[in-house]
């Protein structure tokens, strides 16, 4: 985004300031406020806290899935679907081009969502299994 440099004593300061003010506003994008409508828990995952949210800035869909959960026991190098989103959260894009996620306390875990069968998968990246343990749990996905 191009604003102007703003300078003591410039012409037209003021003007400068507003035209930078209406830059960022247009910007800025618009989205939901977080919500747990449209989220079910599978395979005995403690999500009842994660929330969702959408974000559009510039024509670019964002989602995201964050929350204090508890997860389920992973054997190593395994995966499992734990969360079902209902079709009005799979359907809020076709396609997406990135996704990142993080489980604070288990840095090789991730987790991945599929806009095919609407659902958020943990993998447990480490080589050996994994107790359920409660944790922080983010995930974004781009559009």
């Amino acid at each position: 985004m191009d604003l102007t440099k703003i300078f003591s004593g410039m012409d037209k300061g003021p003007e400068a300031i507003q035209a930078n003010f209406e830059k960022l506003n247009a910007a800025s994008g618009s989205g939901t406020e977080w919500s747990k409508a449209g989220l079910t828990s599978l395979n005995g995952f403690g999500g009842a806290n994660l929330c969702w949210r959408k974000y559009e800035i510039n024509g670019l869909k964002i989602l995201e899935f964050s929350g204090w959960c508890k997860t389920i026991h992973l054997e190593g190098n395994a995966s499992a679907d734990i969360i079902q989103v209902s079709d009005d959260i799979k359907n809020m894009f076709g396609t997406y081009f990135a996704e990142a996620s993080s489980i604070v306390s288990s840095s090789a875990s991730g987790l991945s969502f599929s806009t095919t069968n609407g659902r958020i998968t943990f993998t447990n990246g480490y080589g050996f299994a994994i107790e359920p343990f409660e944790t922080l749990m983010s995930l974004v996905v781009i559009g």
